[in-house]
């Protein structure tokens, strides 16, 4: 016979000061809604905390009902139907998640459940490429680890063992391309691979600690300077993308109230949000100023076509390329037999202009640099020698080989001439079966493949600027915008003031400023941080520059030797001198392009100053030690500057990152 623990009836009897409802009788009270406001555990009708059912695996539906056919289906707004997951998500951060921190957990734990709650408490977009986005964000603030590979020493000896024996078998070396990837550390035991371990996990730490310290100052830097380093901002999408994950976030943690025990983290937060508003607004802005400038605009491109700048650099970066090619080719003691007979069978280009080792950069003239004929130049297996010949319409060819590959030197305007190898379109020559070849796909409409470079005319029609104004100082920096002024409407533009020597300078510059909008800039020497082996953060002074520079002796590169040049003309008159560290240079734009620039963006490229004419040979004079008059001569004024290249562009929220 079976016994039970308990067996009823008899009921045991009713506990002294209770008293039994009847079922009859009975209301359910439920689970007590709570407000945005309401603190504590989740709590029924009676303000009795709820327990957690726990879970069994036989929890699951166990009717099988169908869905009625018979009942009209209720028409849903199309506005309801299409809502982004942006705007999902703006519905989502207007209440609580629900979840309960607890004020005395540790910061880092708490910022892990949050974290947790954010992930798990909304609906992703299908698209992967959004929570990539977001994995980028979690391993910047540690919260999400990439844990490095580590390999045996053993192996790794192995392998480049293995490398060096595909280099020796490589006869053609400029085909070999270096591999970028990163390469596991090397480890001797599993004791130091734990160590490693180690480190690197206190190096995530040190990323959540920084977050928590300072998130204003994290989110600054991640939508920044981490984001261009990263390459994330090449994805055009990326920006606009990653202030909306980013904003989420924050807001999610001010909402939830995670930090209210720590006013200083709050502070932090609210102050992020001021970062993330100029991030919508600037950051896609960077991209649309890279894509107009200089190359839409009208004034600085004219200015390129006029004074040939940038053609010039190039060709004093080639000169000082064949100089080093001159100095490291090897002779023929060093030269091995099968090095010894390609070099014999290849024919060589002989378009070399023997490099000078001093370049006086200053006699370089504005209307034409350009020598009389090009130099050809000949190989031997001891020696180099050059040989001046005039440049030939035909193209003499022995044993099926070009005997002279030539191209013409730089015309006046700057770009390259017509050379025997070009077809009348300037563009390389192209045989005559795929001219006329009937493929869409083929090279034969060359007169709609042809660029037409922009001059000055459409915005300043006839202009005595090519006559009064010329290239000064050449410098490559990034600069910070300090004011935009742009003209007014009703402005009437200046006509050009003849002076008994010539044209006026100040007219044509007064012109200028009523036509197009001023930006004025500010040196930005702290936007990276420099390193000595690296120069890239710093101003140069390019070897084209002409005009009195400040010489320093740390923080500017000088080109070409442009800082023995200009230290000799600052010499004369410090005060007209151009300081790249101190001075503040006045650009000039097509109004529509100068109102895409924001006040404090950043601006790294090529600035070339607009000289006078008279102030080059006011120079020359001071070194001479002779007077010179004219209009402009006595006049050291103010001088606008154009934009010849543009290569980065940063908000003006800007800042270098963790050290």
């Amino acid at each position: 016979m079976a016994t039970h623990t308990y067996t009823f009836p008899p009921f045991p009897p009713i506990p002294e000061g209770v008293t039994l409802i009847p079922f009859k009788d009975y209301k359910e009270k439920g689970i007590r809604i709570q407000e945005d406001s309401d603190e504590g555990p989740e709590v029924d009708g009676l303000g009795i905390p709820t327990i957690d059912l726990p879970p069994h695996k036989t929890d699951f539906c166990k009717t099988n009902s169908k869905r009625a056919t018979n009942i009209p289906s209720i028409a849903v707004p199309p506005e309801s139907q299409s809502l982004t997951w942006v705007q999902q998500w703006e519905d989502l951060g207007r209440r609580k998640s629900g979840e309960v921190y607890q004020s005395n957990d540790h910061r880092v734990d708490r910022l892990h459940q949050v974290t947790r709650a954010f992930n798990g408490g909304r609906t992703w977009p299908k698209t992967r490429h959004v929570r990539e986005m977001w994995d980028q964000f979690q391993i910047f603030i540690g919260i999400l680890n990439h844990m490095p590979i580590w390999k045996p020493k053993q192996e790794q000896k192995e392998l480049e063992k293995h490398n060096d024996s595909d280099d020796e078998i490589d006869d053609e070396p400029e085909l070999a391309t270096e591999s970028n990837e990163t390469q596991p550390i090397a480890v001797a035991d599993p004791g130091e691979v734990k160590a490693l371990d180690g480190d690197f996990r206190e190096h995530e730490t040190d990323r959540t600690t920084q977050f928590l310290n300072n998130p204003a100052r994290a989110v600054q830097i991640y939508l920044s300077s981490y984001l261009r380093k990263q390459g994330l901002h090449y994805n055009e999408a990326n920006l606009t993308l990653i202030p909306h994950l980013v904003r989420f976030y924050m807001e999610f943690l001010l909402k939830d109230e995670v930090f209210k025990s720590e006013p200083e983290t709050v502070a932090s937060l609210e102050e992020s949000r001021s970062i993330i508003t100029l991030a919508y607004s600037q950051l896609p802005l960077t991209s649309e100023i890279n894509k107009r400038l200089p190359w839409e605009d009208h004034f600085c491109e004219g200015c390129e076509k006029l004074f040939g700048v940038q053609a010039k650099q190039d060709e004093l970066s080639r000169k000082a390329w064949l100089n080093t090619a001159i100095v490291d080719a090897p002779n023929a003691e060093s030269t091995s037999s099968t090095a010894a007979a390609t070099t014999s069978s290849t024919p060589v280009p002989v378009d070399v202009t023997l490099p000078e080792l001093e370049m006086d950069t200053d006699a370089v003239n504005v209307d034409s640099d350009a020598p009389e004929t090009p130099v050809q130049a000949r190989f031997s297996a001891n020696s180099f020698e050059s040989v001046h010949t005039p440049v030939s319409d035909e193209n003499p060819a022995r044993d099926g080989i070009l005997a002279a590959n030539t191209l013409d030197p730089l015309d006046d305007s700057g770009e390259w001439g017509k050379s025997a190898l070009l077809d009348s379109s300037g563009q390389w020559g192209m045989p005559e079966d795929l001219e006329s070849s009937s493929d869409p796909w083929s090279i034969g409409n060359d007169a709609n493949m042809q660029w037409v470079a922009k001059t000055l005319f459409p915005i300043l029609g006839p202009t005595a600027l090519p006559l009064t104004h010329t290239s000064g100082v050449v410098e490559w920096s990034m600069r910070r915008i300090q004011s935009i002024s742009h003209p007014a409407e009703d402005a009437i533009p200046y006509k050009a003031i003849h002076e008994a020597t010539g044209p006026s300078a100040r007219a044509v510059e007064a012109d200028l400023t009523s036509r197009l909008s001023q930006v004025v800039l500010e040196p930005w020497l702290e936007w990276e941080p420099s390193v000595e082996e690296d120069e890239s953060t710093v101003p140069h002074i390019r070897g084209t520059s002409r005009g009195p520079v400040v010489v320093h002796d740390k923080g500017v590169k000088y080109e070409n030797d442009s800082d023995v040049h200009s230290n000799a003309l600052a010499a004369l008159n410090i005060d007209l001198a151009h300081d790249p560290c101190k001075h503040s240079i006045t650009l000039l734009l097509e109004t529509e392009n100068a109102k895409l620039l924001r006040v404090g963006m950043g601006l790294s490229g090529g600035w070339v100053q607009m000289a006078r004419k008279t102030d080059l040979k006011a120079e020359e004079a001071d070194e001479q030690n002779i007077e010179v008059d004219g209009p402009d001569s006595s006049e050291p004024g103010q001088r606008f500057w154009y934009l010849s290249n543009l290569l980065i562009v940063i908000p003006s929220y800007h800042v270098a990152g963790y050290d």
